[in-house]
């Protein structure tokens, strides 16, 4: 099989998220998770590959929703992937969900925050402000402890806004912010002043997605291609990637 150079998979687990965020195109009334032959479809190509994948959960979901979550995680560690990251919404993300995630192989985690004021985050996403907060400092505190990397990436609509941010996660936190430029409407992204490092799972590389519906898609340069994981085979999706020159 090609030894390829792939970075990470996106997997949507599940199709329900509790948040109702209004940027969001999905309405998550189907609630399901992904059916058994998809997932183990997926596990038998992931083991062909020479150089396992990132794995990260959440795409357009709140993977803690998964109740098979866990078991997920523990499968992919089985096949030989080293990194595996959540990115959430971190409303259900309680002391015991954190260390539960670690010990079954979670290496990353991406804290994701619309907003750093209470009333404009509550509009947004009708997720409790001071819950989310403080389950993101929680979880930091037990990620420093436990070598865990993890990402506050924050969304803010100027330049004034960050402060408010670093006020609310005081520790020594990897801060990422999205920045919305009002004048042009284009939105950049910056780092705290104490981001030093440059983590994989954050790059941006060409995206593969496998949904919670069975579909495979990947995206390069603003075009995509969708194939169904039962008819998949990612060794050669990759390697063609590879010799067009996007990997």
């Amino acid at each position: 099989f090609p030894s390829h150079d792939i970075k990470k998979i996106h997997i949507q687990s599940t199709s329900f998220c509790n948040a109702r965020c209004k940027c969001c195109h999905k309405s998550h009334t189907d609630q399901y998770s992904m059916p058994d032959e998809y997932w183990f479809k997926f596990l038998d190509e992931i083991k062909k590959l020479k150089i396992p994948p990132m794995i990260q959960f959440g795409i357009l979901d709140e993977p803690l929703c998964d109740i098979t979550l866990i078991e997920k995680i523990k499968q992919v560690k089985l096949w030989g992937v080293d990194d595996v990251v959540i990115l959430t919404n971190s409303s259900l993300l309680d002391d015991k969900a954190v260390n539960s995630l670690i010990d079954a192989g979670v290496t990353h985690f991406i804290f994701s925050l619309l907003s750093p004021l209470k009333n404009e985050f509550t509009a947004l996403t009708g997720l409790n402000f001071e819950t989310v907060v403080g389950n993101i400092n929680n979880a930091i505190g037990v990620c420093n402890k436990r070598g865990i990397w993890y990402l506050v990436s924050a969304s803010v609509y100027n330049e004034s806004r960050k402060k408010f941010v670093f006020e609310l996660f005081p520790q020594n936190t990897r801060i990422g912010l999205s920045i919305q430029d009002n004048r042009s409407g284009l939105t950049r992204w910056a780092k705290s002043p104490n981001f030093r490092d440059n983590c994989p799972c954050i790059k941006s590389y060409v995206k593969y997605n496998l949904n919670v519906d069975g579909s495979f898609d990947y995206y390069y340069d603003g075009s995509s291609r969708l194939v169904n994981i039962m008819d998949a085979n990612l060794c050669d999706i990759f390697e063609m990637q590879k010799n067009l020159g996007r990997l």
